[in-house]
């Protein structure tokens, strides 16, 4: 009986750091509607509220017509600019991967 071993070349990968990058945020203390509705203040966001819970209202291009994406925003959690673009993190995430700049 024959038996046939093949080896593989295995050829690593680069590998890559993220930069850092800098973000405004603000964090949603379920009083403060006011100033999450001042900080994502443009045409294409809004807020809304249901009980407890604001959603982040975003109008996204969709063939020839606009589209509504929206995401839940539970007390605790935080708005992030980044790239003019608005993002909903939850606490534990947030402060996973950003700190305060000094």
């Amino acid at each position: 009986m024959t038996y046939a071993i093949r080896f593989a070349i295995i050829q690593t990968m680069p590998l890559f750091e993220q930069k850092p990058i800098v973000v405004e945020a603000v964090q949603f203390n379920g009083k403060n509607r006011d100033e999450i509705e001042n900080f994502v203040r443009r045409d294409d966001y809004h807020v809304s509220s249901y009980m407890d819970t604001l959603f982040l209202h975003e109008s996204v291009p969709f063939g020839d017509s606009k589209s509504t994406k929206s995401s839940a925003i539970n007390e605790s959690d935080w708005i992030i600019k980044n790239d003019n673009r608005f993002v909903v993190s939850s606490n534990a995430r947030f402060l996973k991967n950003y700190k305060e700049q000094e």
